[in-house]
C-alpha cells in the first residue's frame, strides 16, 4: 500500500477521487507498478478503482462488483443480503447482479436521502451513485463504507493475498 498517510490538506491535492485528481495513481498503475489502485475521499464514502494497466472501473461497475460479492463479507454472510439501489444517472450493471441474485433493485432520484429510506425499511443492503459514492447497511453510514467492506473481504482473503504477494515478489510488511 502506498500513500496511506492521512494528510489534512490531502498533500495539496484535490480530495475527490477521479481520473483527473488522482493522475499520479493512474500513471503508476498504467506503468505496471501495481495491479490495482484505489483512491478515496476524506471520509471514505467516495472511491475510484483502477484495474491492471489503469483500467478504469466506473462507479456503476464498482457498485456491481461489490454487489456481486457482498455475500463474501462476514456481516452479510450472517445476516443475508437484501436488495440494491442506485441513483437514476448510475449505470444499470447492478441491475443485472440483482436479477442474477434474485434481489430487489431500486432506481432512485439523485440524493442520499432516498437510499436512507430504503435502508431504514430493510429493503436494501447496498446502494451507490454516479459520483463514486457507496453505502452499505452493515455500517449505518456511507462514510468509509467501501474501505470497511474491502478490509473485511481482505481479512478473509489473507492466505490468498499472502500467496499472491509471494508470487509477485511484494511482501506487505
Amino acid at each position: 500500500m502506498v500513500k496511506t498517510n492521512i494528510l489534512p490538506d490531502f498533500g495539496g491535492h484535490h480530495p475527490d477521487p477521479n481520473l483527473t485528481y488522482a493522475a499520479d495513481l493512474v500513471e503508476s498503475i498504467a506503468k505496471g507498478e501495481y495491479d490495482i489502485g484505489a483512491a478515496f475521499d476524506g471520509d471514505g464514502d467516495r472511491n475510484m478503482v483502477l484495474g491492471k494497466k489503469a483500467f478504469f472501473v466506473t462507479p456503476s461497475d464498482s457498485l456491481a462488483v461489490l454487489a456481486a460479492n457482498l455475500d463474501c463479507i462476514p456481516y452479510f454472510k450472517k445476516r443475508g443480503v437484501h436488495g440494491f439501489a442506485r441513483s437514476m444517472p448510475t449505470g444499470a450493471a447492478v441491475d443485472r447482479v440483482a436479477a442474477d441474485k434474485k434481489k430487489e433493485i431500486f432506481e432512485t432520484p439523485t440524493g442520499w436521502k432516498y437510499f436512507g429510506n430504503l435502508m431504514d425499511a430493510g429493503r436494501i443492503s447496498l446502494c451507490g451513485e454516479e459520483s463514486f459514492g457507496i453505502e452499505t447497511l452493515s455500517l449505518g453510514s456511507k462514510h468509509n463504507s467501501f474501505l470497511k467492506n474491502l478490509g473485511s473481504f481482505l481479512k478473509k482473503s489473507q492466505p490468498f493475498l499472502k500467496n499472491l504477494n509471494q508470487i509477485s515478489g511484494y511482501e506487505n510488511k
